[in-house]
């Protein structure tokens, strides 16, 4: 078995990995599918004897042609008694069939909602573990529909599915024990439409897995639509796009139900045909066997009973359609989620990492550092060298898309740099065990995202055991304890998906609260004061100065009033440093920086007027 989630790579292997960590409560419940159908097999046997003793007593039936148990038995009651002790024991065998039931539907059925269980913890653990880049390839939506709609399909599969198959097999073998038990040449001909129903059954579900997959892969696409929608609902209703995006939703959705339809007439014409083909056997076996009774050869007993295990039969026949399909739909959606279980994580721990380091300081190196994303050849950074010592407050600027994010977006390894090119206290940073990098490192992103959760569970996000005078520490420093009137039920207040009912600027302070109290070894600061008022970033920057103080600190923006204070300055430009100095040594160079300056305060002074 798979020792991990992620070694899964083919059904089998999901299906054994899930199936061998419950191998004795499935073995409870085959055994409880077999005394089910034993005794299901049971209630015409019963019947078979009564009728044949009935037509003994009407004279019928010669003795010799029935067990001489029974006849010793039955003298012993009046014909009345004997029938309605026959009535009552097939009551009783009636009970205890139900009562075997239940047993096998409540284990296994019961089985496949652990699994579920499992496979659904197994697929979000997964998902946590996946790497940033991996979410910019899959939408949101679609790997919500693989862990809700997929999931119940894999269920079904593991649970129904599994049982009745398992019954269908077992009540097939002892109807048809049963059947020629009583009439070798009837059950033969009861069984010529099987290979029909066989080559009809092959063709269409290969028809239904591929139609499936169109279904989910359509369904997931809505999901992800309806995600999308209810992300950027006030965008959407800034642009006045309802009409626009109601009418794509309808085709969206016309497109799934086009897609069912046709899944629907092949899964029709499966059961129409295989019920046909039964009715077929039937009137065919109830014309021979009719024959067999006149001939001698049968008793009304023995037809009896046979047309009893023949509607048994009946049974598995018609679910044989129902039952594949379950598996194909299954097979599809268990393909879904296993291609995303087959995703791996290279962001990991792995046999360089170095389990003696257990803190950091704070040092931080870039040796000849180029970068490029997984799937692209343009570098975002070219050769970027560059010492930050333990303490340092590091001011990045640039243009849009120079790479100050994905600089800073590499020391916490959201993407791995090439090795050797980034280091923190001497350490490469693949050496550095990843919870105790990231413990050390308080990231402030430009997309500020708060959870739909109070004000005081998304500061203490990843610090929750952090004392009180710390967390008015973070809230004073941030600025953020300012606005505490405004919020009704105070640091309890819920702030709504994502933060939405907080403004751009209390979103950002929330998040600046949020990794100070972490207290990290070094600090990110990504344009993390963009919507934040000049009085205000004036006070936050303030109170960050005793916070800087020992502790490296990077400050990515676009304002220079925001950087002009820093210890050293680099400005980026197509991902390489084209200048680096104080903020007074490159306004003196009139370089890059010197222009951006110039732009910004010209800028200014049109606002002003």
């Amino acid at each position: 078995m798979p020792s991990s989630v992620a070694e899964i790579l083919t059904f089998r292997q999901f299906i054994l990995a899930y199936f061998l960590r419950y191998k004795n409560r499935w073995l409870l419940g085959f055994l409880f599918v077999l005394l089910t159908n034993v005794w299901q097999v049971g209630t015409p046997w019963v019947l078979r004897y009564a009728v044949e003793y009935l037509e003994y007593q009407l004279g019928g039936l010669s003795s010799v042609r029935l067990p001489s148990w029974l006849l010793r038995w039955a003298s012993m009651f009046s014909l009345q008694h004997f029938l309605m002790l026959a009535a009552l024991i097939s009551v009783v065998v009636a009970a205890v069939h139900g009562l075997f039931r239940y047993l096998m539907r409540n284990i296994l059925i019961g089985l496949s909602r652990e699994i579920e269980y499992r496979i659904r913890n197994d697929y979000f653990n997964h998902l946590q573990t996946l790497p940033a880049f991996f979410y910019q390839q899959h939408k949101t939506g679609d790997l919500m529909a693989r862990a809700t709609n997929d999931l119940e399909a894999v269920r079904a599969m593991m649970g129904p599915g599994v049982m009745y198959m398992m019954n269908t097999i077992t009540l097939s073998l002892f109807s048809l024990t049963m059947m020629v038990t009583l009439s070798p040449r009837v059950t033969v001909w009861s069984l010529l439409p099987m290979p029909v129903v066989a080559v009809i059954v092959r063709r269409q579900v290969k028809k239904i897995n591929g139609l499936f997959k169109n279904i989910q892969a359509q369904y997931s696409s809505i999901t992800a639509k309806v995600q999308e929608n209810l992300s950027g609902i006030r965008v959407l209703k800034s642009y006045v796009q309802e009409p626009h995006e109601i009418v794509d939703f309808k085709q969206l959705n016309r497109e799934y139900i086009r897609r069912n339809m046709k899944l629907v007439r092949v899964r029709a014409s499966l059961w129409s045909t295989i019920d046909f083909l039964l009715g077929l056997t039937i009137l065919t076996c109830l014309y021979l066997s009719g024959r067999e009774v006149m001939q001698g050869r049968l008793t009304i007993g023995g037809m009896v009973a046979f047309m009893a295990y023949l509607s048994m039969l009946a049974w598995p026949i018609i679910s044989l359609g129902w039952v594949l399909n379950m598996w194909q739909e299954g097979m599809a959606s268990c393909e879904r989620i296993l291609s995303v279980m087959r995703e791996k994580n290279d962001i990991d721990d792995n046999e360089m990492t170095d389990w003696s380091i257990t803190s950091l300081k704070g040092q931080v190196e870039f040796d000849h550092l180029t970068f490029q994303y997984p799937g692209t050849t343009a570098p975002v950074l070219n050769d970027i060298t560059l010492t930050i010592p333990q303490g340092m407050t590091l001011a990045i600027v640039g243009h849009t898309g120079a790479g100050k994010t994905t600089l800073a977006a590499l020391l916490p390894r959201l993407y791995d740099a090439p090795p050797g090119s980034c280091r923190i206290d001497g350490h490469d940073l693949r050496r550095i065990p990843l919870q105790v990098l990231r413990r050390h490192i308080g990231f402030v992103t430009q997309e500020t995202m708060l959870f739909s959760d109070t004000l005081a569970e998304n500061i203490t996000f990843g610090a929750d055991q952090a004392p009180e005078s710390a967390f008015q520490d973070a809230v004073r420093i941030s600025q953020v304890y300012k606005d505490l009137d405004q919020f009704p039920d105070g640091w309890n207040t819920l702030v709504g998906e994502r933060g939405l009912t907080l403004s751009g600027g209390q979103k950002q302070r929330v998040a600046i609260s949020r990794a100070i109290l972490r207290d990290p070894r070094i600090l990110i600061l990504d344009d993390a004061l963009s919507a934040v008022d000049t009085y205000t970033e004036e006070a936050i920057w303030k109170e960050l100065e005793q916070v800087r103080k020992g502790r490296t600190t990077i400050l990515i923006s676009h304002r220079i009033s925001t950087v002009h204070d820093a210890d050293l300055i680099i400005v980026l430009e197509s991902g390489r440093i084209v200048e680096q100095g104080r903020h007074e040594q490159l306004l003196a160079a009139q370089g890059a920086y010197y222009q951006l300056y110039k732009r910004q305060l010209l800028e200014q002074s049109l606002e002003e007027i």
